[in-house]
C-alpha cells in the first residue's frame, strides 16, 4: 500500500484486486473518488482535500492491521516531499 500523489497504490495477491477495489468503492468515502483494478493492484483516486492520516485511517478499515502498519511511512508528511 503506497500513497504517490492523487492516487493510492494496493498491490495484492493476483486475482484479489477486484474485491479490494470493491469494498473501497462500497465504503462510499468522500476520500476514495473511484478505483480501477488489475489483477493484482488497485489504483485508488483521492480526494485532493484528504490527508494522508484521513486516507491511512480508512484503508485501515478494510486492509489488515499488519500490512498497513508495514506501509505507514508512504503516509507520513516527510513521505510526501
Amino acid at each position: 500500500v503506497t500513497l504517490a500523489g492523487g492516487l493510492v497504490i494496493i498491490k495484492t495477491r493476483n486475482g484479489y484486486a477486484g474485491g479490494v477495489a470493491y469494498d473501497i468503492d462500497d465504503m462510499a468515502s468522500d476520500i476514495f473518488l473511484g478505483t480501477i483494478a488489475g489483477a493484482d493492484t488497485v489504483f485508488a483516486a483521492v480526494n485532493p482535500n484528504a490527508t494522508p492520516s484521513d486516507i491511512y485511517n480508512t484503508l485501515s478499515e478494510i486492509i489488515p492491521v499488519q500490512v498497513m502498519e508495514e506501509n505507514k511511512k508512504y503516509f507520513e508528511p516527510q513521505a510526501l516531499n
